[in-house]
This record gives structure tokens, sequence and C-alpha cells, in this order.
């Protein structure tokens, strides 16, 4: 039987493989950030076209008693899922990146936490449905309620089940990509 060794290149090969393996273990935490947020703004991107706008438009009350002209501007709903407070058009995919990348992420052990909410006051009554009295007159809408019960629009549910689905997919393009960066 001949003798069995390990050479200079070897040697040198193995060491290389090593440090790799080692700044991969260091850059792991970036990288599940950076894997959240990705996740992030795909939800975004699913749940803010999703959401409902109501149309712009001016809603002139006349009466005897009154008179009042109202400019509805709609898309707050859409606006208040990456927190923007002002009136305007739906945001950009610009400014949805930007928000994502000031979100913070959570770690509790192994699991990643980015809390997106969406703070317009009426948010629950669009998701969920809501009660309203029939007949009732309302004069920013310039009509009578007909119905006892409106409807909910689910788009915060629509937009979890598909992040969910593609999730998967996602997560294993990714982490393709991370992989071959470290070993060429």
């Amino acid at each position: 039987m001949g003798k069995m060794g390990v050479d200079k290149r070897g040697l040198d090969q193995l060491k290389a493989l090593k440090d790799k393996f080692e700044k991969l273990q260091r850059d792991k935490d970036d990288y599940c950030d950076f894997i959240s947020k990705q996740v992030a703004l795909r939800f975004l991107r699913y749940v803010i076209p999703d959401t409902p706008t109501q149309e712009n438009k001016k809603v002139e009350i006349d009466t005897p008693n009154f008179s009042k002209t109202y400019d509805i501007r709609g898309g707050a709903l859409k606006r208040g899922w990456i927190g923007l407070t002002t009136s305007g058009p739906e945001p950009s995919s610009s400014q949805i990146e930007d928000y994502v990348q000031g979100l913070p992420v959570r770690k509790t052990g192994t699991r990643r936490t980015i809390t997106i909410t969406n703070n317009v006051e009426y948010a629950p009554y669009v998701e969920y449905g809501h009660r309203q009295r029939p007949g009732r007159y309302v004069p920013v809408l310039g009509a009578s309620l007909v119905s006892a019960w409106v409807p909910g629009q689910y788009m915060l549910k629509r937009a979890v089940a598909n992040t969910n689905s593609m999730m998967p997919g996602l997560i294993r393009r990714l982490t393709t990509v991370w992989l071959n960066n470290y070993f060429k």
C-alpha cells in the first residue's frame, strides 16, 4: 500500500474552505435580516395594490342650514401601510423599499420578526367588515347608507397567504445566490 498524505496545495485549499465557512457563519445574521426584509417587501407589494382606494372627489352639501364642500382624497389606507400620513398618490416602489430598509428586525432565538402595521383608524373595518345603520345620511359620502353590513375586503389576509406561498421559493433562490457568492 502506498502512503497517503496531503500536500501543501491541499492544505491551502482546506484552509481556504475553512475561512469561507467561518465568514459564512459571521455573515448569517445579516443574511437572515436581509431575507426578512425581502419577505416584508414582497408582503407590501401584495397588500398595497390590493388595498381598496376611495376615488378622489368633491362632495358639495347644500342645505338650508348648512353648506360646505368636502375635498375627499383617496388612498389613505394604501399610504398607511408604509406610515405615510400625508395625502398624495399611492406609495411608489422606491418609497416602499426605503420604508422596508428602515424597519427593525427583531431576533428571538432563531426567529426573525418584522412588524408592519397600518395605523389608519378605519383599517380594521375595511379588512373585516362592519355594521352600519341603513338609511343614515352620511354628508361626506353625499348619500344614505343602504345595507346593514359592509363585507370585509381581506386585503391583509390575502397578502399574508400570497406571501406565505411564495416564501419557500424566494428563500431558496436568495440562499442559492448568497451561497454561490461564498463558494465560487
